[in-house]
């Protein structure tokens, strides 16, 4: 018997109109990202918080609609760690958006404490189109955290937004395409490149005028990592996407990320760059975001990253030996799943799976092997820097030891995934499974390492944890040593109420 047709459905939430985002964040200036909704002249004003007085003011103008009424721009100058209000207004001055930020602190000013707020997959939408209740109960616990902790960045490990899901009404599902079409389209890989990028445009309008995700936009720090989802699943690890039939959606595709997510660190560009690779600092604090999605690729030359970025890495490595801490971005974990479970599960389970991209399949384990290679040996070269691996994608939280066998200072794994992503209690406890049979990393080119699980304190010691989470870095000094230390959380949630599932001692 033939199942029933599933009509197409539509998402519930209207499309968004004008916004703010909050991007890249440093003492003396930010970048403000913008939807304007329309063309025409329009004025970006901002002052300290506890003033009504507007302290500057940025008149931009929208052209086009190329880039979805959107753009972002440098608002300059300010002062160090103050927190100051926006607002985007239109040329009679009435108020589009409003939102807000915090400064960093200055480079001769070290402030007490430093937190950053982890969280990837964000998919908030039922089949039928409609938001998920649970997933509006974890944004609000979210901004509860954000404003306990005073978050000073918020990393977005990737899948900000889905292409793909839920399967109603992915842009791949033949019956909703039908619905969103361009004339005379019948998928969207006969769509041209500018098609493509006005369909993305369009999702990105729905899941980010979701409540809760639209107010953390516009008002914390947020750095977005790419990842498959925000292109398609699996993006790079299926030999077809290399094929010319593709290049069009990969064109589209990409410079909508740009327009959207690009954007809130980089001035807005037409032509996408080799890579969303890019650092941060604060302070005595390093990250790194490496683009593991925009160079990967599969069949007789694999890789998941190019050239130039490993090059642009080691020497980022290299020029960065002074901080205290450092983070590393990786959209997928480093560490996951073993190699002969990785190699077993790609061949057993039906297309659509993600086996296939992970850091351990055939084809990815020597760019794999090169990014450890390198990380040891910075970690032999500066013993003093603690360095943690920030990522998302595998639908659960959880933080791990790395310890290499000649035992120069432990590597940390931190993953928190997803935060509004539902994905079922049969997948959570089979991912939260897998996690724990990973034990070792070999590295064919280097020491091996041993891989643990981190021990939680007091009744917070849920690691891994399978519900949708959030995950919090806590920077502070030692108050008898003055010795710099961090802490790792994960948070969940019970109708709308933060829950610690895991607090780490101070490492």
């Amino acid at each position: 018997m033939e199942r029933a047709a599933i009509k197409p459905q539509h998402f519930s939430n209207p499309p968004l109109e004008s916004t703010l985002a909050i991007g890249a964040t440093n003492a003396t200036n930010i970048r403000a990202w913008y939807r304007t909704g329309s063309t025409g002249r329009f004025e970006l004003r901002w002052g300290l918080e506890d003033s009504s007085q507007c302290d500057g003011q940025l008149a931009v103008t929208v052209s086009d609609d190329l880039a979805d009424y959107t753009g972002s721009e440098i608002l300059e100058p300010l002062q160090a760690s103050q927190r100051y209000w926006l607002k985007l207004c239109d040329e009679q001055g009435q108020v589009l958006a409003q939102g807000s930020f915090r400064t960093a602190a200055s480079d001769d000013c070290e402030p007490e404490k430093f937190s950053l707020a982890l969280m990837s997959c964000h998919q908030p939408f039922e089949n039928n189109g409609d938001i998920r209740s649970s997933s509006e109960d974890m944004l609000t616990a979210m901004h509860k955290v954000l404003e306990q902790h005073q978050v000073d960045q918020v990393i977005m490990g990737g899948d900000q937004m889905y292409s793909d899901m839920p399967g109603t009404m992915s842009l791949f599902d033949d019956d909703y395409f039908k619905t969103v079409a361009p004339e005379g389209k019948q998928t969207i890989l006969e769509c041209s490149a500018e098609e493509v990028r006005q369909l993305f445009h369009q999702r990105y309008r729905h899941f980010w005028n979701v409540p809760g995700w639209k107010k953390l936009l516009a008002n914390y720090a947020c750095y977005p990592a790419i990842d498959d989802h925000d292109i398609i699943d699996n993006w790079g690890s299926a030999i077809e996407h290399n094929q010319p039939q593709w290049q069009n959606f990969r064109q589209g595709a990409f410079q909508a990320f740009v327009d959207y997510q690009g954007s809130l660190i980089h001035h807005p560009s037409q032509v996408p760059p080799p890579s969303f690779d890019f650092a941060s600092e604060f302070g005595s604090i390093g990250t790194y975001f490496l683009d593991i999605r925009s160079n990967r690729r599969v069949g007789d030359s694999p890789r998941i990253v190019s050239s130039q970025q490993l090059e642009d890495l080691k020497q980022y490595l290299a020029n960065n030996g002074d901080k205290e801490f450092l983070f590393l971005v990786l959209s997928v974990p480093l560490v996951h799943l073993p190699k002969p479970l990785t190699r077993l599960a790609a061949r057993i389970t039906p297309e659509g799976e993600d086996f296939s991209d992970r850091w351990s399949t055939r084809g990815h384990r020597h760019d794999r092997d090169l990014i450890a290679a390198m990380l040891h040996q910075h970690q032999r070269d500066y013993p003093e820097q603690k360095m943690v691996l920030l990522s998302g994608d595998i639908h659960i939280g959880c933080v791990h030891s790395i310890s290499w066998e000649d035992q120069p200072p432990n590597l940390y794994q931190f993953i928190s995934s997803g935060i509004t992503h539902d994905t079922g209690k049969v997948i959570q406890f089979l991912s939260s499974l897998i996690i724990r049979t990973k034990r070792t990393l070999h590295v064919k080119t280097g020491p091996h390492a041993k891989v643990q699980l981190l021990p939680g304190v007091d009744d917070d010691k849920s690691n891994p944890c399978g519900d949708m989470n959030m995950g919090i870095v806590e920077i502070t000094r030692n108050k008898e040593t003055g010795a710099p230390q961090l802490q790792f959380m994960l948070y969940s949630n019970e109708h709308g109420e933060p829950v610690c599932k895991f607090r780490s001692e101070f490492l």
